[in-house]
Order: C-alpha cells, then structure tokens, then sequence
C-alpha cells in the first residue's frame, strides 16, 4: 500500500514538474524518457553482469537499471536544454492539454522504472508495506496503476519492432515483472544474481507420465500419490551442475524453488512461456525429488553441485533456454542428451534390485517378461521376491489362479462357486491362509469364451534412467486397456497384490467383472491394507484381464503412456 502510495505522489510530482515547463519541454520529456527506458532495459543485464556484479553482488541489477535510465535522461535533457531556449507561441489552451498528457506518459513510465527497480532491490520480503511475490497464487503482486508493467511492456513492444535486434527482448523476458518477482521470492540471505557461466547444462528428458514426490510433515519420509499430468502436458527433467561461482559466500549452494525458470516456445511457432519447477532434487532426501515444493524454503544442490528440476509443459512444447537466479542462462540443445546414473545410483538399480528397470516389461534375471500359455489355470510358483510368495508363476500369464490359496481372509461383496471368486475384494494375511476355516478360494471365476491374462507391473521407484527422477507409477488404473491383434480394447477385470505391510505380508485380490461389462471401464477399488507407501519393495503386482481365445496381445497403455507388448507372444489358449 505505502509503496502505491509514494509511486503514486511520485506521479503527480514528476508529471508537474514536466507541465509547468510547457509544451516543447514536456514533448521532450515524454520523448526522451520512452528512449532512456528503452536504452535501460537493453543494456541494463550487461552493464549489471559486466561492471557492477563484483562490487555490489545482488545490488548490481536494480542499480545498473535505474542507472541505464536515469543518466542517459539527464545527459540528454541536459544537452537539448542548450539547443531549444523557448517554448512554443500555441494558444495557451492547447499547451496545457498536450502538455498534460506528454507529462502523464513521462511520469507513467518513470514511476514505473521506479517500481521495477524497487522489484529488483533484495531487501526483505516486505519494503513499506509492498510484497513483491504472492506466495499464495505463484505470481507477482501489482502496483495500484500497473506503472511497472506499462513501462516493462512498452519496452517489450518497441524492441519487437524498431529497438530490435538479433534476439528480441520478449523472447528472453516473456513476462519480465513475473520473472523479476519470482527471482525475489527466495530468501534475502541467498544469492539473487549470479555471473552468466557459473550453472552448467548437463542433460534433458521428457515425455515421462508421472513424477515421485515426497514432502515434509510430521514424518520426514511420508510419501504422497504420485500425480499424471493433465491431457495434453508431459513433465520434462532438466540436470544442470552449479559451479562454485553460484555458490553464496559460505560456499554453499542455495536456490529458492521460482529461481530456476524455463523458457520455450508453447508449439511451434507459437508463444513463448515462461515456467517454474513441479518438482526438485533435494539433498535432504537423498537425491529424490520434491513435488508440492514450497515458496519459503531453500533448496540445494545434490549430487557434486548436481541438481535436476522437472516442469510440467505441453507435449508441443520446445525449450530454449533455462536461467538459474539471474544471469546464469543456458541454452537446452536441441539434441540435449539424457541424464545418465551416478555410480551410486547405478548400485542401487543393479540386477538383485526389483526396481532396477524402468520398463515393467523387461527382461528381468528372474524371466518375469516370460509369458505361459500352456493352459488356463496353471500352477503358481511358491518362491519368489515376496517371502514365498511369487505372482503369476514368475511373470505375465495366461492362467485364473491365484498365488496361494486363500482360507482365512476377510471379504468385501465377494462371490462364487466351488474354490472360485466370481466377483469382490477378499485379502489377508499370506501366514494365515494355509490353516483358515472360511470357503477355500483358488482361482477367478473366467466364461467359457474368455483367457484370464495376468500382467505383471511393478509401481517403479527410484529406478529410472533420470537418476531417480521419474516413475512409472500405478494410478488410474480405471483408464487402462490392453489391446490384441484384432483391435480389441480390454480394461481391467481386477488385481492381486502381495507386499509387506508393517512386516507381514499380505495378499488382496479383486474381481469385477460385472462392473466392466456394465461400465466398459476397469473394475477395481482401493486395496484395503496395502497402501502406495507399501509398493516401493518386496512387492508383486499383477492386472487382471479377461481376453477373447487365439488373440494375440499388442499393447499395455495407461492412457498417456503406451507399451509395446507383441514381441513378447502374448497368444492367449484357444
């Protein structure tokens, strides 16, 4: 408010002290202030980097800004001074009315330089009364007339037309009073500029469906859901290295989460954006990536100065350059390679490690990509990567079995014949089941013109070749098809799940198959006793689908992620 206020009376002083001049001297004013301004907001980044940065540290920018616009006003207005002695013999009517409005403009712009300058000084999080970063919507708070942003955006138009160069001032500052307020949003005590090469581009990579986020409550390891992007978006992994001159001056490497922003084109040949992290590595947590980041945290480098950040974008999207703070800007190659694992990385997502592949169906050491299509209701397997207890027989299958017969279990809707389950939720306790009273169930409940296919995936964590960056997670399970030869979309009948849960281990298993023939949509629930948190190791799951005989399966698709399946010879019995 006190900020307004005093660009405000600024306003009606500068506009007054230009009027009472007369016509001619507020016609140059106005005039050589949108040229000062102009000049200000084209040299102000390199007279900042080049001659201030050194002695003044984060004080070189708004210093550099307000100082590319004021001296070259002054020296110019100084100069024509000695050129144009009187004003103009006009009636005194029209004076006053032009005169007015070339001082408005004049005051307009300077009280906006003003205001930007203010936006640029790093004082506190607060300056009379003034936030410049509104933590609650991300964005920048506004001045009561917008004088920042009229200046900021008579700037932008005038360098994409007769102030233009080779590189445009918009293509690098798409939204600049946003940029500007998000590089303050961190905290005073961290650094705000930093010299042009002091971050390095090390690799890119896109188009995964889902990121792992973990943030902090009550318990420091507590994990959330996993979010898909929306239709039409893709989240894409940018790995830079900070080198020691980003460091602040203990030698350490600090970054509030708007420092880092991307910069792209939105299609081809579309407009240019401006974005911020999802989602950053964190020390803290051991190189996992923080999703729901927060605005009054800092954030620092992983990894020997490493750090990888993840934007959500549109899947048309085209990167240009990231910035780190201020200055360090690094053009994104188009070729840009992938990041490749750390030694210590490449430890834990070895060959005894069940999450080791990013791909749920690749070759595993334990022939998990092997399917069965002997018969219909095959034999499970009592040894595996689940205390005992291995699913499908050791990976996708055609078979109506279950991994253990069930005894002792409690029920939701459950149904069937004989030793089948038609239809429900049953689960318990795997060390129970052998010696349980209640209605011995073996095997799903299949029509005589269906296969039952068991697909084996695995919620993937910190195995992905983005350095424990990405995850094929599994959400949304309603959405998923699996697709045959002959053109037919299958959702998901049900799920069995055996894992850990708080040292016993645990098997559920649904079928719905009334509810898919009813809906044409996947027929599952929540689990009852195994929770996300459960599916990170020492785990098997598996999809239930029910396909028509002699088909052959193509692909496995989540909706916004496909895989191919058809050189695995997934033919379902006749």
């Amino acid at each position: 408010m006190w900020v307004s206020l005093f660009l405000l009376a600024m306003l009606a002083a500068i506009a007054y002290m230009v009027l009472i001049q007369g016509l001619v001297s507020a016609m140059i004013v106005c005039g050589l202030t949108i040229l000062s301004a102009v000049f200000a907001f084209a040299m102000y980044e390199w007279v900042a980097m080049e001659l201030l940065l050194g002695p003044l540290g984060d004080l070189a920018l708004p210093a550099a800004f307000i100082g590319t616009f004021v001296v070259p006003l002054g020296v110019l207005r100084l100069v024509l001074d000695q050129f144009i002695v009187r004003s103009n013999l006009i009636p005194s009517f029209l004076d006053r009315v032009m005169g007015t409005g070339c001082a408005i403009v004049a005051a307009f712009i300077a009280t906006g330089m003003m205001g930007i300058t203010i936006r640029m000084t790093p004082i506190s999080n607060t300056f009379l009364g003034f936030q410049s970063f509104n933590a609650e919507t991300g964005d920048a708070n506004s001045f009561w007339l917008g004088h920042d942003r009229f200046a900021a955006g008579m700037a932008s138009f005038m360098s994409d037309g007769i102030f233009g160069g080779k590189r445009l001032f918009s293509e690098d500052h798409p939204d600049f009073i946003q940029e500007i307020s998000w590089s303050q949003s961190a905290h005073a005590d961290t650094r705000h500029v930093v010299p042009r090469d002091s971050v390095k581009f090390v690799a890119m990579e896109r188009g995964q469906s889902e990121v792992p986020y973990v943030h902090k409550k009550k318990n420091r390891n507590e994990s959330a859901e996993p979010i898909e992007p929306e239709s039409g978006r893709e989240y894409l992994l940018v790995r830079m290295a900070l080198l020691p001159d980003a460091q602040d001056e203990d030698q350490k490497h600090r970054f509030g989460p708007r420092q880092v922003r991307l910069v792209g084109l939105e299609r081809k040949d579309g407009p240019r954006i401006q974005l911020t992290p999802i989602a950053i590595q964190d020390d803290n947590d051991q190189g996992q990536l923080r999703f729901l980041i927060k605005d009054d945290r800092l954030y620092a480098a992983y990894n020997n100065g490493e750090v990888s950040v993840v934007f959500d974008v549109p899947e048309s999207f085209e990167p240009e350059f990231i910035e780190y703070k201020i200055g360090a800007r690094m053009t994104i190659p188009k070729n840009a390679p992938k990041p490749k694992e750390s030694s210590d990385d490449a430890k834990k997502n070895d060959s005894s490690n069940p999450l080791s592949s990013l791909n749920p169906f690749a070759n595993r050491s334990n022939n998990n990509a092997r399917s069965n299509t002997s018969s219909q209701a095959s034999t499970s397997s009592t040894s595996g990567r689940v205390s005992g207890v291995k699913l499908g027989g050791g990976g996708h299958k055609f078979s109506n079995t279950l991994p253990v017969a069930m005894t002792d279990y409690q029920s939701a809707g459950a149904d069937g014949r004989g030793d089948t389950l038609s239809t429900g939720h049953i689960y318990g306790k795997v060390s129970e089941q052998s010696s349980g009273s209640s209605r011995k169930i073996t095997a799903f409940e299949v029509p005589d013109d269906k296969r039952m296919f068991q697909l084996d995936v695995q919620v993937l964590r910190a195995g992905s070749t983005l350095g424990k960056a990405l995850e094929f997670a599994v959400k949304s399970v309603k959405n998923y098809k699996l697709y045959d030869d002959r053109g037919n979309q299958v959702p998901v009948y049900g799920q069995i799940v055996v894992a850990d849960v708080n040292g016993d281990q645990v098997i559920e298993a649904m079928y719905y198959p009334e509810e898919v023939a009813s809906t044409n949509r996947g027929g599952t629930r929540d689990f009852r006793l195994v929770k996300d948190r459960h599916l990170k190791r020492n785990y098997q799951l598996v999809y239930l689908f029910l396909v028509d005989p002699g088909v052959k399966l193509t692909k496995f698709s989540t909706g916004r992620k496909s895989m191919d399946l058809s050189n695995l010879n997934l033919v379902a019995p006749g």
